[in-house]
């Protein structure tokens, strides 16, 4: 079940420019998204997971929205992920304290543009304990 708050910050990524966005808890549930981003339940837990082992994401690359990614960051706050032969397509997420946000993108946008949309994000709800 979505929450108005966090349909608006997902709302408010592809705003700016990304495909879809979502936001899901540290439980793996969904709480916001836009544009409809299907966020499987084993996609967010090896999202959230990722998180604490970096390296997985690394060697493995990143699923989302039945898409996998070949990851280019990985770390315990942010993993990045691109697909296609040029690399112009991705995901980009980012863990605060209690969420996990989560940007598509496409070659519309560039990467570092969607990178900062999300981290922007993220701080914002580090900032505020979210």
């Amino acid at each position: 079940m979505t929450d108005p708050f966090y349909q608006g910050t997902a709302t408010q990524i592809t705003g700016a420019g990304l495909k879809q966005a979502a936001i899901i808890d540290l439980n793996g549930t969904v709480v916001g998204d836009s544009n409809n981003l299907p966020v499987a339940n084993t996609e967010a837990a090896r999202l959230i997971s990722d998180y604490d082992n970096p390296a997985f994401a690394q060697t493995n690359g990143v699923v989302m929205g039945g898409i996998k990614y070949t990851t280019v960051v990985a770390n315990n706050a942010s993993i990045y992920g691109k697909i296609g032969p040029n690399g112009l397509s991705g995901m980009v997420s980012a863990k605060s304290v209690s969420h996990v946000i989560i940007g598509i993108y496409d070659s519309s946008i560039p990467s570092g543009n969607a990178a900062n949309e999300v981290e922007k994000i993220a701080e914002y709800f580090r900032t505020n304990g979210v």
